[in-house]
C-alpha cells in the first residue's frame, strides 16, 4: 500500500508547447507502484491554460475549483469547481480513415 498527502508531492511547472500558467503534482504514477492509471493535480493559474491533445486513453477530470472553458471534439463547455469530466478512449488516432 502506498500512502501519502498531496502537500507532500512536489509540484513542477508544466513547460510543454502550449501550456502556460500550469503546474503539476503527480499523486499517483508507475513510480509508487501504480501499473494502470496516473493520478495527477494540476493547478492553473488565471488566463492559463493547457495544449489541446488527443490521446488513445480515456480521461477522467475532476474540477476542484474555478472555472474552465474544456474543449472535446467539436463540444466546448465552462466547466467549474465539483463538474466532472470523463473524454472517451480514442481508436486509431493515427489513422486517416
Amino acid at each position: 500500500m502506498y500512502v501519502t498527502s498531496v502537500d507532500k508531492v512536489r509540484e513542477y511547472e508544466v513547460n510543454m508547447k502550449g501550456a502556460c500558467g500550469v503546474k503539476v503534482k503527480y499523486l499517483l504514477h508507475k513510480g509508487v507502484g501504480a501499473k494502470n492509471l496516473q493520478l495527477r493535480l494540476f493547478t492553473i493559474g488565471v488566463g492559463g491554460h493547457t495544449p489541446l491533445e488527443r490521446h488513445e486513453h480515456e480521461h477522467e477530470v475532476f474540477i476542484l475549483r474555478g472555472k474552465a472553458l474544456a474543449h472535446g471534439g467539436e463540444t466546448e463547455v465552462v466547466v467549474e469547481g465539483g463538474d466532472v469530466i470523463f473524454i472517451r478512449q480514442m481508436r486509431n488516432i493515427n489513422s486517416r480513415t
